[in-house]
């Protein structure tokens, strides 16, 4: 996982309580009472995620229905995610080691305006953290490339913030209400994004079925959020880096959230 920059911006004062986080996720009361030990989460600061992040989604397009390869800028960009290596990328056992640029490397959308953080109160982004793309893989069906549930979201979101930039552009009145439009959509998609399966009105595939966000992809274990990265860092575990695969998942989500997890018991200035 990334590392954080030196030095941290962030202060202990603004950081969001182990509870805060814990009731993003859909999960049952009692498991806010696992208040990790060992651990802290804080919003990632803008130039941490610019350094971790440097290569920028730009595009919709995936891969090449021609020859299936990965499209330059878009979200399977073998310059931005590292090149395709299905023998290192894969997960058949949950223990051992994350290896492949394809599992760790982030990209990130440069946003067309700030946009309210829809989990963290008073937090904006600038930039919104792409999950790496052996994380959210594409399924190959008859030949073409079918879209996952986070892929499909993403998409929406680019959809809608290359429409700002268009329109922005354009820079007549008559752009104007459009605009004001996707703003709105650009806010949505960004919420759907992260937590799609609490808004009122959820993105859905074209079965009615409501698409799984990066919340709703922690929900498979739960107790796992707290209690894997506790027990992982009261062993001496790092938080980045090469990493268990339960631990990478949580961890790299969470980064995708905005959210970045670091050891309490380490001095902040060595993490």
């Amino acid at each position: 996982m990334p590392a954080p920059s030196r030095p941290m911006t962030h202060t202990i004062s603004i950081l969001p309580s182990f509870e805060t986080m814990m009731s993003m996720l859909p999960i049952t009361p009692t498991i806010l009472t696992l208040t990790p030990r060992y651990v802290i989460f804080a919003p990632i600061p803008k130039h941490d995620l610019q350094r971790s992040a440097p290569g920028i989604v730009r595009c919709t397009a995936t891969y090449d229905t021609t020859n299936l390869l990965p499209v330059s800028g878009g979200l399977f960009d073998e310059s931005i995610f590292g090149a395709v290596d299905f023998a290192a990328n894969r997960y058949d056992d949950p223990n051992v080691i994350v290896r492949g640029d394809r599992l760790t490397r982030f990209g990130r959308i440069v946003l067309a305006e700030p946009t309210a953080h829809p989990l963290l109160a008073g937090v904006l982004l600038t930039d919104l953290p792409v999950l790496p793309a052996g994380l959210r893989p594409v399924i190959v069906q008859d030949g073409e490339p079918r879209m996952t549930d986070l892929n499909r979201l993403y998409i929406e979101v680019l959809c809608h913030n290359n429409r700002i930039i268009q329109y922005r552009k354009l820079a007549i009145p008559s752009a104007l209400e459009a605009l004001l439009a996707e703003q709105a959509h650009l806010t949505k998609a960004i919420s759907a994004l992260m937590n799609n399966e609490a808004l009122e009105d959820p993105v859905r595939n074209s079965s009615g079925e409501v698409l799984q966000s990066l919340v709703g992809s922690l929900g498979s274990s739960p107790a796992a959020v707290g209690a894997l990265l506790d027990e992982h860092v009261s062993r001496g575990g790092n938080l980045h880096g090469r990493l268990p695969v339960q631990i990478h998942r949580i961890v790299a989500t969470l980064w995708a959230l905005g959210i970045i997890v670091m050891p309490k018991a380490l001095d902040r200035d060595a993490l």
